[in-house]
């Protein structure tokens, strides 16, 4: 932004600030990559907001001014987090800008928005010192009086606004809060209620608001920014005192000096329709590209928006499961729960056959029951990676009584009740423990998934003879909580396993981080069975593998050309492989050609001496990275798995197991099979009811 466009901005009539449709040309090309982002898009440039999490210093070496403050969008770890830096001057035209969104924003509602006082549920910037939003509303404040809210808050006598997160909203509604607002206040409200209370869709938020504060709903305005912008979109209602104005009727307006595109699947930028949205955001002027955010979004030509929800699938972790999924407050020792009393007593050899003689029979009709299978496909949508599913579920299920009771003993069972809490990728991680659960006769609980028909079917599978019970997905744990059970098994992050293990003082059995690679020589390349250890349980299953390495004695020199369709794709899905194309590209991976957008993403690149796992890796369901190698570089990278925990198991086709056998740390399964994970009582290395106090 050029001083006269900064002054022309600067000076815009508040009436006009959403009204001008923000028109100017493309912004430039970024210094880092420029040649893969050309060359996906060479007339509109762009940057993927990812940029900012995976590499920030790169960017900010662009700046034409050193950076002198940055913000940290949330996350869980620093490394989940987008660093977003600003120089003087960009602070500046941030701070300037945003102040004269907002007041524009109350222009709609109050004839005098400089003179309206404020509320704000956000924390001051002391309390939330990298965040973007509490920054904002410390510049609102310095033009503006501002009430920070507090338990002895004075309720207003005249109208005002009041601005809050959504899970503040849910937290105070949750607490039985009421804070009626003068006739004609306002309030609005940014973001989401993920990881901080129980989940509420935009429609239950708005009615909480109405609920809470006494407006309606014509007097609610959502706002949606984002860390790494400097520019905000509001979605208020052109006529406040009119009917109510039905959320799907209601479009996000970003102001004059922020423009909007969308990606579409085949990497086409757009002026409308549906995709990926684009935000050109002059305001952010130390950056002269636009961002590719990660939401999706319907556009229409005068710039407004509706979200439409994320990008499809999150970033791949295996059976994953982040610490704020589990407690309440990840930095509270909760040594004040309560157990639940029991005392485990041992079932009789005689018992424990006659309970395996039962559960193996309820298996064996599971696999075959036409109604589980439609479950199953009702959860991974695709056909491919149900069919292969299913195959894997026969081969892993025991196959006789003598085996169950075999894995019930492996199992090394030490406690009288679990309470189970499934990934939350996927639900058929629970399967295991659960029927060697009803074996043992134990006492369960298992909090709610995503797929509850899944639960209730193995509810009924079981009545009669054996139950478990259900809590919602939205219990945590904290303190004071009384504890379902004497015991927890939890799949997640090796970093969440640990924390929860330190906060509380009750046994825990958790399965980290686990990650599967295949290894096949080129003559397998194609034979496509390495294609259903991949995409089996869509790859969101930790035995799924990630990366391919295809060998010969001499590195090849190309791969024939592969397209692999598992079934029809979502629109979501396929603009999350439009985002995986490039960002295997940025990685250095030459992209197969795909034939439609409904194809998977392949890539291959020759490896570098030097390069890790880690690197190679792609964070994104339906992707494989393929890596091209020869037989030093394969020990190489047999090394590093050697050396690498997480790296747990490898499918290898019969030339690259002889080159695996010394592999001591790891599982090899053969190529085609490594989705098929024997219940033998075990879940990798460990057994499954065997926790470390």
């Amino acid at each position: 932004m050029d001083e006269k466009e900064r002054d022309l901005y600067r000076k815009l009539p508040l009436e006009d600030v959403f009204e001008a449709i923000a028109d100017f040309g493309p912004g430039e090309q970024p210094r880092s990559h420029r040649e893969v982002l050309t060359r996906f898009y060479p007339d509109y440039p762009v940057l993927p907001i990812e940029f900012l999490k995976d590499d920030p210093a790169a960017i900010e070496e662009a700046f034409a001014e050193k950076p002198i403050h940055h913000f940290l969008s949330s996350g869980t770890t620093a490394r989940d987090r987008s660093r977003s830096s600003f120089s003087v001057k960009g602070l500046k035209d941030y701070r300037d800008l945003s102040i004269k969104s907002f007041l524009a924003v109350l222009a709609r509602f109050f004839p005098n928005p400089t003179h309206v006082p404020g509320l704000s549920m956000i924390p001051d910037t002391k309390e939330w010192p990298t965040s973007s939003l509490a920054q904002m509303i410390a510049w609102i404040d310095e033009e503006m009086p501002v009430n920070y809210w507090h338990d002895k808050l004075e309720a207003p006598s005249e109208p005002v606004w009041l601005f809050a997160t959504g899970f503040h909203i849910v937290a105070f509604a949750d607490e039985g809060g009421y804070f009626p607002l003068p006739p004609g206040s306002i309030v609005i409200e940014t973001g989401g209620t993920k990881g901080k209370t129980r989940s509420v869709t935009r429609d239950e938020t708005y009615t909480l608001i109405q609920k809470c504060f006494g407006v309606d709903k014509n007097h609610i305005v959502s706002e949606y920014g984002m860390c790494e912008l400097a520019s905000q979109a509001y979605d208020f209602v052109e006529n406040p005192k009119g009917p109510d104005v039905p959320l799907h009727d209601r479009w996000f307006r970003f102001p004059a000096w922020a423009q909007t595109r969308i990606l579409d699947a085949e990497q086409t930028i757009r002026k409308e329709g549906d995709g990926s949205l684009v935000i050109d955001d002059r305001a952010r002027s130390d950056m002269k590209t636009p961002f590719r955010t990660e939401d999706r979004v319907t556009l229409k030509g005068d710039g407004s928006f509706q979200l439409q929800g994320r990008v499809a699938f999150s970033p791949l972790k295996g059976c994953s499961l982040l610490a704020e999924d589990i407690l309440k407050n990840q930095n509270e020792l909760l040594r004040n729960e309560k157990p639940r009393a029991g005392t485990y007593t041992k079932i009789s050899d005689d018992e424990l056959k006659l309970r395996a003689e039962k559960i193996h029979g309820l298996a064996q009709t599971m696999v075959k029951d036409p109604k589980f299978h439609k479950l199953v496909h009702k959860s991974l949508l695709l056909e491919k990676p149900v069919e292969w599913w299913i195959q894997d579920l026969k081969a892993s299920v025991p196959q006789s009584v003598d085996e169950w009771i075999k894995a019930a003993h492996a199992s090394q069972n030490q406690s009288p009740s679990w309470l189970i809490i499934p990934p939350r990728t996927h639900d058929f991680a629970l399967m295991h423990p659960l029927f060697l659960a009803s074996v043992l006769n134990l006492d369960v609980v298992v909090r709610e998934t995503k797929e509850t028909e899944l639960l209730r079917y193995y509810q009924d599978l079981f009545e009669g003879y054996w139950t478990f019970s259900i809590v919602s997905s939205d219990w945590r744990l904290e303190e004071g909580t009384v504890l379902p059970a004497q015991s927890i098994l939890v799949f997640g992050s090796d970093e969440t396993i640990e924390i929860l293990k330190d906060a509380t003082s009750h046994p825990v059995q958790g399965f980290g981080s686990w990650i599967t690679l295949s290894a096949i020589h080129v003559s397998t390349w194609d034979q496509d069975v390495w294609v259903k250890d991949a995409f089996s349980l869509r790859q969101e299953g930790c035995m799924s593998s990630r990366l391919l390495i295809v060998w010969d004695e001499e590195t090849p020199k190309h791969l024939e050309p592969k397209t692999v369709k598992l079934g029809d794709l979502t629109q979501g899905e396929q603009l999350h492989l439009a985002h995986s194309e490039l960002d295997l590209a940025l990685h250095g991976f030459e992209v197969f050609k795909r034939s439609s957008t409904h194809d998977i993403v392949l890539a291959h690149k020759k490896y570098t001496p030097g390069e890790t796992i880690e690197d190679l890796l792609s964070s994104r369901p339906l992707t494989l990275p393929i890596v091209r190698a020869n037989r030093s570089a394969l020990r190489e990278l047999f090394e590093q798995i050697t050396k690498n925990p997480s790296l747990k198991l490898l499918s290898v086709d019969k030339p690259t197991r002889v080159a695996a056998e010394p592999l001591k740390s790891v599982i090899l399964r053969d190529i085609g099979r490594a989705n098929e994970a024997p219940w033998t009582g075990w879940h990798g290395t460990d057994p499954l009811f065997f926790p470390e106090d």
